[in-house]
């Protein structure tokens, strides 16, 4: 899991400073990253029982679908490499599916099945790899297997591959359960106003009684934010960086989102954030674009039906949709800005 990404900005009222708080925030650690949740108009009690409620939602999402720690995943990728069926539940099987969906419709740019060249790259652990990185021919070898989700087969208890290659990573994807979980219990407890944020990447949900949640992009290659944009209602952001899980070799950065089709690390993009109400396409779209890069990510966004999107180069040339650049506030103006239809 990634570091934040995405900073919010917004004025806390202590419970010590009034009898009736406006709001409560709290924080803890999940999903390898830090968790931070806002309330608005929440009682401490309730707000209290929420956060505990929504830990015990990520924890469990972290046991189920850690790529590399014990976990249903892991059990699931060892029948997969084995040729085997691995049985997993209809919920389970919902999310496999919209990822399988989604990588389809990105043109393989996110895949979630190529958990072996993570783990080649060095990926797959708790601590970013030092270097060197691999040699061509061991990534050419791991491309030849062709790994596309296409090659999962789905039944009505379990899933399989025709590809004993393909490993599940789920990586920011696990994310979007959580949220999504999150969400719903709030909703649950009758909570209309909060954000939850995993590690920079996060849900909105109603605003801060008469004003929208402000909400702040980070500046990929210096301190701060560059950006900011208001909430509106119930919506999702992330940001897709090469800034936080990476290692650098012989004067070049090796970051870990990985590019399906070559096998290495996407360059040429410092971040891209997408704002979109469906939790999981954000996230996907975020990778997606990332990976086709300056020339191809207005395409892949139109592919993929996000009109939200920024793009931001290692010199911070900004690029934004024409929906996008109505809502950024720039904090620090960039060196370039050019919005594309």
């Amino acid at each position: 899991m990634t570091h934040a990404l995405l900073v919010i900005t917004v004025t806390m009222l202590s419970a010590a400073c009034s009898k009736s708080p406006k709001a409560y925030q709290t924080h803890f650690s999940a999903l390898g990253t830090e968790v931070d949740i806002s309330f608005w108009s929440v009682d401490e009690k309730k707000a209290d029982q929420a956060t505990q409620d929504i830990r015990e939602i990520m924890d469990g999402v972290e046991k189920r679908w850690h790529a590399w720690r014990p976990s249903e995943l892991t059990q699931i990728n060892a029948h997969i490499a084995h040729g085997e069926k691995a049985m997993v539940d209809a919920k389970a099987l919902g999310y496999l599916k919209k990822a399988a969906a989604l990588s389809i419709a990105s043109g393989d740019r996110f895949n979630p099945g190529i958990g072996q060249l993570i783990r080649l790259w060095g990926f797959a652990g708790d601590e970013p790899p030092h270097g060197p990185p691999p040699t061509q021919e061991k990534i050419k070898e791991l491309l030849q297997h062709n790994i596309s989700m296409t090659d999962l087969q789905f039944d009505s208890d379990g899933i399989s591959s025709r590809n004993a290659a393909l490993q599940l990573d789920l990586g920011g994807w696990a994310k979007t359960i959580a949220l999504d979980g999150a969400i719903e219990r709030l909703r649950a407890l009758e909570i209309n106003n909060a954000i939850v944020n995993v590690g920079g990447d996060l849900r909105v949900l109603g605003a801060k009684g008469d004003q929208p949640w402000k909400l702040g992009i980070r500046n990929p290659r210096g301190a701060g934010v560059i950006a900011s944009v208001t909430g509106q209602g119930d919506e999702s952001v992330f940001t897709s960086g090469d800034y936080e899980r990476y290692f650098d070799w012989e004067g070049v950065r090796y970051q870990h989102i990985i590019d399906p089709k070559t096998g290495r690390p996407a360059s040429g993009v410092a971040s891209v954030t997408v704002i979109h109400h469906d939790t999981a396409l954000a996230e996907a779209a975020s990778k997606a674009i990332l990976i086709a890069g300056v020339q191809g990510w207005r395409q892949v966004s139109t592919q993929l039906g996000v009109t939200q999107v920024m793009l931001i180069t290692p010199d911070l040339h900004v690029y934004l949709t024409p929906e996008m650049a109505h809502r950024v506030n720039f904090v620090q103006t960039p060196p370039a800005k050019d919005i594309v239809p």
